[in-house]
């Protein structure tokens, strides 16, 4: 049965919040909540948690961030000072059922209008299904997050374990000694084909993984496919130029133009040594970008030159098996957070507008937890 429809005035008030300038900011573990989220934290908490906060202006108009303990918040964001007497978890929850930024003032600069989010209408259930439905799809949450510690604690243990092996004795080479520096594709064009291909572009190479869900589809006929283990490197454009990323998908996608692919030869260093080397190399990277403010290039020759810092050959099998197996515990993180999304993203209307029980959705919940 759904649930009633009332104002959002009626679930939540909410208020601009305060400036904190960098500068006043002192040592702490209080959160600081700007429109994108926790941006850092300070001494001093001016608001009790739990506690909610809508990104208001910018990029992030009507982003919903919720935190548990007390916080500061900031003023380009709105920050609840009353829950009306629902149940708080559940008001980040319906927040996000609402397409928040309809209410932009109209302004150059995107800004949330305040004066017309309590007209808003949300469909409100009794007390005690507010605290069921926050649980459910807390517990979900909760195991993504868990998840998402799980896999930046894994990427941080492989770049200490190269460091790690360094310390034990290292060579350096030049990155085209021992690598096949493919040329980079033909641009394709992007139109959606009945064979649908997977094409990487410059966007999609970004802090050490490929973002797959940035990939364009396209017609490729005859570009070099990516192989499991091969480093891509951004090589043009500004802001993005030198980010590194590793492909690690069994799925065909070729790469644009925009990107150089780097395949380790077998008896130069065992690939997932060279892979993490390389990752570690991007700040160096980065810095051997070409040509003027408006477009910036990185060439294979200045990449075949940069100087790659290895563990000696003997520790390279052991260091490559726990790469592996670090890798393996970040993917399959990584792979349950996204199911758990889905299963998430699916509950949450229907829960939330009373089309399914809280029973109903526990179910599903307890077949994946």
């Amino acid at each position: 049965m759904p649930w009633p429809l009332v104002p959002l005035s009626e679930v939540v008030a909410l208020q601009r919040g305060h400036d904190l300038p960098s500068r006043l900011r002192k040592p702490g573990v209080v959160p600081v909540v700007g429109s994108a989220g926790i941006s850092g934290f300070h001494s001093e908490a001016i608001v009790p948690g739990p506690g909610l906060v809508i990104g208001r202006s910018g990029a992030s108009i009507g982003k919903a961030t919720y935190v548990t303990t007390p916080y500061w918040p900031l003023n380009t964001g709105l920050y609840a000072t009353s829950f009306r007497g629902n149940e708080p978890y559940w008001v980040y929850l319906a927040l996000g059922q609402l397409d928040l930024a309809q209410l932009n003032s109209g302004s150059a600069q995107p800004s949330l209008n305040r004066n017309n989010l309590g007209g808003l209408r949300v469909s409100r259930p009794p007390k005690p299904a507010q605290r069921a439905i926050a649980e459910v799809l807390g517990a979900l949450d909760d195991k993504i997050a868990a998840n998402a510690v799980l896999r930046d604690s894994s990427r941080e243990l492989r770049g200490a374990s190269l460091r790690v092996a360094l310390n034990g004795g290292q060579v350096k080479v030049f990155l085209g000694e021992g690598t096949v520096l493919l040329g980079r594709g033909k641009a394709p064009s992007y139109t959606q084909s009945a064979k649908g291909v997977l094409v990487i572009n410059q966007k999609c190479v970004r802090d050490g993984t490929v973002a797959l869900d940035q990939a364009r589809l396209a017609e490729v006929m005859r570009e070099p496919q990516l192989a499991f283990g091969d480093v891509l490197v951004n090589s043009t454009g500004m802001g993005t130029l030198g980010r590194v990323g590793v492909w690690r998908h069994s799925v065909p996608a070729f790469p644009d133009s925009h990107v150089t692919v780097l395949r380790f030869a077998d008896d130069f260093v065992d690939p997932w040594v060279g892979a993490e080397a390389v990752l570690a190399s991007q700040a160096a990277i980065e810095a051997l970008g070409e040509g003027s403010t408006g477009q910036t290039e990185l060439s294979r020759k200045a990449l075949a030159a940069l100087q790659l810092t290895l563990p000696e050959r003997a520790s390279q099998v052991q260091l490559g098996l726990k790469l592996r197996a670090l890798h393996a515990r970040e993917h399959q993180a990584s792979e349950e957070s996204g199911s758990l999304a889905k299963l998430r993203d699916f509950l949450l209307p229907h829960l939330m507008s009373g089309r399914i029980t809280v029973r109903e959705a526990e179910e599903r919940v307890e077949e994946v937890l």
